[in-house]
């Protein structure tokens, strides 16, 4: 609930004596973490320019990289570098540069490490605008050979699940009259079908709601105007499926939605584009692919929804023996149809989450990530650690 009163405030519209405040309290705390004044006006405007959510990100990732950083407990992986423009963007790449080369040892929890990370997501921008991939190579082996050699002890996730069908069954309801009401055509995917064809309900362990849209029938500038419009729902954020061939050659399109209730249940809305025969939804790290299929009529928790008419072959590529009930799942891991897209800020979060496991052996998102770092040939065992490469652009 908390969570979705800071988002939607973020998210609304601001008087211009707020923006003004807002614009000189982040001008002054940037500048007191970067001490660059460049850094602290780009911070600054996006307040200004009612830009909320954006700049409390922006901010935040300044207070983590600077000196304030010993006081926050891990450093947010929001892609600060997609905000600035070429000067801004190049300042902030030379200061990290020069916190990595004056520290190369130090281990995570000090700035340096911080730093590295940091710099990644600026360096896979400019392997998408260069090419050049020698500079992202450098500081991800600096990273690699901090990794556990070992595999961790995993154990399912502790954080408390809010979800309930009471709250997921009102959720569903306002996301269904906000679609229907700018006529746009919807239906259930994914966990959320899987429930309906199986038990006529939400998953009782389920985290989240599941909708599709075709991409033919999007139109994103509605869809995000009637989120913001609608006092029961906010945007967290978008998500765009990103796949790159080639250096300089990359493929971007809408693919994630994701929304929350003020109940607190998140609705992810995957953006289903079609290829030849084959219907498929992602994010920037995910693709996966089922048959195109037509759509038929289902019930969930007496709610008329649509979904994939053929529902054993949709989930059965989905799930593989979908009729018996998983209650640990990993999405990265569990469904046989899912593939990693080939882009370096994808690669840069696997590299951040396993990273967790030099310090908590027991971190399940960090064994996952590095698994599959490994299982797409990203990293390789030496004899003394592990050394990192990108084998699609080698």
């Amino acid at each position: 609930m908390n969570s979705f009163r800071q988002l939607a405030f973020l998210n609304k519209a601001h008087g211009r004596l707020l923006r003004g405040v807002a614009y000189v309290v982040s001008f002054a705390l940037v500048l007191m973490a970067s001490g660059r004044h460049p850094l602290a006006r780009h911070a600054a405007r996006l307040w200004a320019a009612d830009q909320f959510t954006q700049g409390a990100h922006v901010l935040r990732w300044h207070l983590s990289q600077g000196w304030t950083g010993r006081f926050l407990h891990r450093t947010p992986a929001f892609d600060v570098s997609a905000t600035m423009g070429t000067r801004t963007r190049a300042i902030a790449k030379a200061q990290l540069h020069k916190r990595v080369a004056r520290n190369r040892n130090a281990s995570w929890g000090h700035s340096p490490q911080r730093d590295r990370f940091a710099l990644l997501n600026f360096l896979a921008r400019d392997f998408q605008n260069t090419g050049d991939l020698t500079p992202y190579l450098k500081i991800a082996n600096l990273i690699a050979r901090d990794l556990c050699t070992t595999p961790a002890v995993a154990i399912p996730a502790t954080k408390p699940n809010r979800f309930t069908r009471a709250h997921a069954r009102e959720a569903l309801l306002s996301i269904a009259a906000m679609l229907n009401g700018i006529s746009t055509p919807w239906y259930i995917v994914s966990g959320t079908f899987l429930g309906a064809v199986r038990e006529g309900d939400f998953l009782s362990h389920d985290y989240d709601i599941d909708v599709g849209i075709n991409i033919e029938d999007l139109n994103a500038d509605h869809l995000r105007a009637a989120v913001l419009a609608d006092p029961n729902l906010t945007l967290v954020n978008e998500n765009p499926y990103i796949h790159q061939t080639a250096p300089k050659c990359h493929d971007v399109r809408p693919a994630l939605f994701r929304v929350m209730h003020s109940s607190g249940i998140e609705v992810d809305i995957f953006i289903h584009h079609l290829d030849a025969n084959q219907r498929w939804h992602g994010s920037t790290t995910h693709r996966w692919t089922n048959s195109d299929f037509a759509l038929g009529d289902y019930k969930i928790s007496d709610i008329a929804v649509r979904g994939p008419l053929d529902a054993d072959l949709y989930l059965t590529e989905n799930y593989g023996n979908w009729r018996v009930p998983v209650t640990i799942f990993d999405c990265s891991t569990g469904t046989p149809n899912v593939s990693f897209n080939h882009n370096l800020f994808s690669v840069s979060r696997q590299l951040y989450e396993a990273a967790s496991a030099t310090r908590h052996s027991t971190d399940v998102a960090a064994e996952t990530s590095r698994r599959i770092l490994i299982q797409e040939g990203y990293l390789t065992r030496t004899k003394t650690g592990w050394k990192f490469t990108v084998p699609w652009a080698s």
